[in-house]
């Protein structure tokens, strides 16, 4: 049964898990959601679905490189750590998916802490409201690097395939879900962040205000941040307050899709200086707050 789920992954597995996480926070975000757009919602929707052809295509192009057919050929080979050591199953498929999952989150907080991967990175954040899309909005580059990322863990482990597959679904639907601008309940908020990132967690990091956005790193649970002292609980401004993006790339142009392809090869400062002056008393204290800090 499991080999047969692996053969069709990319035909039936992922695409179900992947429209059927969208279609959930999608109906979630209609009914209950958390804070009122401000951008243009058509623009976004535009520039987020133009991501996704150019990434699918990316990656179809690589596709016997990636993740789980990776995996599959690494076991054939017996390469990797848990491909050449006699260990018990389920101990190496947990410990294989908590390595994984530890490993998005400095991934991620790599592309926070080196320059140049920040060039790549920031196209996420230039993002100026806060739906399921923005758990779209990465650039081409990045999408490459964070793949190349993962498949190096991957081989280093000889991670078990069923811990891969298991890793790529949680992240699939924690991509859409901790980016959803969805209502939870306050009460429910708090009991779940103790392990998972919710919406609310994970909003934060896409505040203007440098310290947020370098906090709350983690793509499932919030253990790696509370451990590793990157956890904030609640943005300085609270969520409904809070200005969402970068103060640098305020410009509505920066949502169309040839800006967002263009963002790593922009200058910041060029483009702060052509700002025009309509950002929220908030924003502009947390960019004078930023300029501060540096």
């Amino acid at each position: 049964m499991f080999e047969q789920l692996l053969e069709n992954y990319d035909v039936y597995v992922y695409p179900v898990a992947y429209f059927g996480s969208l279609a959930v926070v999608g109906f979630w975000e209609v009914f209950y959601p958390r804070r009122e757009l401000s951008a243009s919602v058509l623009t976004r929707w535009v520039s987020a679905a133009a991501l996704i052809g150019i990434n699918t295509l990316l990656f179809r192009f690589a596709a016997p490189l990636l993740t789980i057919p990776f995996a599959i050929w690494l076991a054939q080979r017996e390469i990797g750590l848990f491909n050449t050591i006699d260990a018990p199953f389920w101990p190496a498929v947990l410990v294989s998916f908590w390595i994984l999952d530890f490993s998005r989150w400095l991934q991620h907080w790599l592309l926070h802490r080196v320059p140049i991967l920040w060039l790549l990175h920031r196209t996420h954040h230039t993002d100026q409201d806060y739906d399921f899309t923005t758990g779209l909005r990465f650039h081409p580059a990045e999408a490459l690097f964070t793949a190349s990322f993962q498949i190096l863990v991957i081989a280093l482990l000889g991670a078990p395939v069923e811990a891969v597959v298991l890793i790529e679904m949680v992240h699939v639907a924690f991509g859409f879900f901790a980016h959803g601008n969805m209502m939870i309940p306050l009460g429910a908020d708090r009991v779940l962040r103790l392990c998972i990132v919710t919406p609310d967690v994970h909003r934060l990091h896409h505040s203007v205000v440098v310290a947020e956005t370098n906090a709350n790193l983690g793509s499932f649970v919030t253990w790696w941040d509370r451990l590793l002292g990157t956890y904030r609980d609640q943005p300085e401004g609270g969520h409904e307050g809070m200005v969402i993006g970068l103060n640098e790339f305020r410009d509505p142009k920066h949502l169309k899709i040839h800006w967002i392809l263009a963002n790593p090869f922009l200058s910041a400062d060029a483009e702060a200086s052509q700002t025009p002056d309509r950002l929220a008393p908030s924003a502009r204290r947390a960019g004078a707050g930023a300029a501060s800090s540096k």
